[in-house]
């Protein structure tokens, strides 16, 4: 029994020949079976793995609305500078200065001798609109206060009626009375007249109160008919000389401008690609710096050249490679076409011959989501990109059978 069980176990010993150690057969089976299993996974993950073929555009940031391109009218020589590249400015803020004496149609000397003239008129013209000013308000003042005055006398003599119609009532029922007893002889003839006169007396008093009233009625009214002339009158004589004064601001204007201009900002926002420098000059219709407000929907704008606008398409995949960030630290967004002016077909130089190309936006985030150990990225308007566009998505056994096969249709995945 000990030779056979010490045969036994000698048989699953690995065989030596010289110094190579031969394992047994079932160990050899169990290794070219796990090396052609895994063979197979590779090959299978490699041929089932997407891949993707893209179109790379080059492309900007910027919002959709708002942005304003700042562009010069005039010929003229920067001579103030009062704002940086990517300062915010607020609305009607002053940029910078232009001096336009070298381009101005007069000398240096022409153009004071002409500023002082305007000038002198400006001081006349703005001196008789004082003294039209204090003598509208002495007339005026003067006619309100004889207008407050009249309209005092007439309270007054409101008053004075209101004390008297009691007497007056009194006086009335008293010569009744009177009338009533001489009728039956109870008082004599001159009590009864003496009575009837101091009735008609206190009627005629009343009566001098009424037509007073009315008369100074008359009078106010007159007096506010005649504040309302003075009024009309100073308001033509002021239209007058504003209009005046204004056509001679204008000319100011004009001759300041031959000298001289200042642009602003037409609104409030981040002023961008602005590259003066003093002493630069300046040619009409140049575009000096763009605008973008602070805030609002951002996207990526690009310019798909003609031969390739075929295969764009609404809600394409497309992968953003930030210039200011490298691809290998910060990697690419992902995101999709969001809409293709397909009115928009503009020109562009590539290299040594134009192309027409379409004008095509995408969205982006505002905020750049990256890993833990990395800060988030704030996306921001004039921002550079290279876009690359998933024009074709497909596992490598049919891209391996197209090319043998010979079929180069088009697979959108």
């Amino acid at each position: 029994m000990g030779l056979f069980r010490q045969q036994a176990i000698n048989t699953q010993r690995p065989s030596v020949i010289g110094e190579l150690i031969i394992p047994p057969s079932q160990w050899i089976g169990r290794t070219v079976a796990g090396a052609l299993l895994c063979f197979v996974m590779v090959s299978a993950w490699t041929l089932t793995r997407q891949y993707q073929q893209t179109h790379a555009v080059r492309g900007i940031t910027q919002y959709t609305q708002g942005e304003y391109a700042i562009v010069n009218q005039h010929l003229g020589e920067v001579t103030d500078i009062y704002v940086q590249p990517n300062e915010v400015v607020k609305q009607g803020q002053a940029l910078f200065s232009l001096s336009h004496i070298a381009s101005a149609r007069f000398s240096k000397a022409d153009l004071d001798a002409q500023v002082l003239q305007y000038q002198a008129l400006h001081h006349q013209l703005e001196n008789k609109q004082k003294e039209l000013q204090n003598a509208f308000a002495a007339e005026a003042h003067f006619v309100h206060t004889s207008r407050s005055n009249t309209q005092q006398l007439i309270d007054n003599l409101s008053e004075q009626a209101q004390i008297f119609t009691p007497e007056l009532a009194s006086l009335q029922t008293q010569f009744e009375k009177m009338t009533h007893l001489m009728k039956q002889k109870v008082v004599t003839n001159p009590q009864w007249i003496q009575a009837g006169s101091q009735l008609s007396a206190a009627k005629a008093n009343m009566l001098r109160f009424d037509q007073e009233k009315i008369q100074q009625q008359s009078q106010l009214a007159l007096y506010t008919q005649q504040l309302a002339l003075i009024r009309l009158k100073y308001a033509a004589q002021q239209d007058s000389l504003q209009a005046q004064i204004t056509q001679n601001t204008a000319q100011l204007q004009a001759l300041a401008h031959q000298r001289s201009s200042t642009i602003y900002a037409p609104n409030a926002g981040i002023i961008t690609r602005f590259t003066l420098q003093t002493g630069q000059t300046l040619a009409a219709q140049e575009q000096i710096a763009m605008l973008v407000p602070e805030s609002g929907q951002l996207v990526g704008t690009l310019h798909i050249p003609n031969y390739a606008s075929g295969k764009i398409y609404l809600g394409q995949t497309v992968q953003l490679q930030m210039n200011a960030y490298p691809y290998k630290l910060y990697g690419m967004v992902e995101t999709n076409i969001m809409h293709i002016d397909t009115a928009s077909i503009l020109s562009s130089n590539e290299n040594t011959y134009q192309q027409n190309t379409l004008s095509t936006q995408v969205t982006l985030p505002k905020r750049w989501d990256q890993q833990p150990a990395q800060p988030n990225i704030e996306f921001r308007s004039g921002m550079t990109f290279t876009a690359h566009i998933v024009t074709q998505t497909m596992p490598l056994w049919q891209k391996i059978w197209i090319g043998i096969s010979g079929n180069t249709e088009d697979y959108h995945g």
